[in-house]
């Protein structure tokens, strides 16, 4: 299931059940083969309808250990709510697909 947490300016937080992620970019990792969403668009349906893109800050972000490889990084986020521009920072964890 996927789910989104919605953080207001004031500290409170909704958890949204309805989220919808489409993919759009990827890079695939040299050393491991697995390939790693790297950009993506999300919709939050709901009273107010939230679209916004998600875009890696740096790409070649994996991490490797003996127990998984997975990506992690910043990201910038870019988008509306309604009417309203949106535009901010975040992080993401990711674990990859093997080719």
């Amino acid at each position: 299931n996927i789910y989104t947490t919605v953080c207001y300016r004031d500290g409170s937080k909704r958890k949204i059940l309805k989220t919808v992620i489409k993919q759009d970019a990827y890079w695939v990792s040299k050393k491991t083969n697995l390939k790693y969403p790297v950009e993506f668009s999300v919709s939050i349906p709901g009273e107010v309808i939230y679209k916004f893109k998600v875009n890696a800050l740096f790409k070649n972000c994996e991490m490797q250990s003996s127990l998984a490889n997975y990506w992690e990084g910043a990201v910038s986020v870019t988008g509306s709510t309604g009417d309203i521009p949106i535009s901010g920072s975040g992080y993401v964890e990711s674990v990859g697909v093997y080719l």
